[in-house]
């Protein structure tokens, strides 16, 4: 995961692309990893759930982890910005 936004996320650009347009939800969670030939391999089900009330949140794993938290709680202040 080091090096997630300059390998995985380019490799797999244009699948994770198609899953989000078909999810169609501005913030969603898959699992996935790589099969040994190089393709994307996605688990399931998966639940994501986020404990605001752990500090720091004992579920990060590293700096995407980290990153992808405080994306999620922009979006929520984003929304509440323009909910209000």
């Amino acid at each position: 995961m080091a090096a997630f936004d300059t390998d995985f996320a380019v490799k797999h650009e244009v699948a994770l692309r198609a899953i989000a347009e078909r999810v169609g939800l501005e913030y969603f969670a898959i699992d996935c990893g790589e099969t040994p030939d190089g393709r994307l391999l996605l688990f399931g089900p998966i639940r994501m759930i986020v404990h605001a009330w752990i500090r720091p949140p004992c579920f990060l794993q590293g700096p995407q982890d980290a990153q992808g938290l405080r994306r999620f709680h922009a979006m929520l202040h984003n929304h509440a910005r323009h909910k209000g």
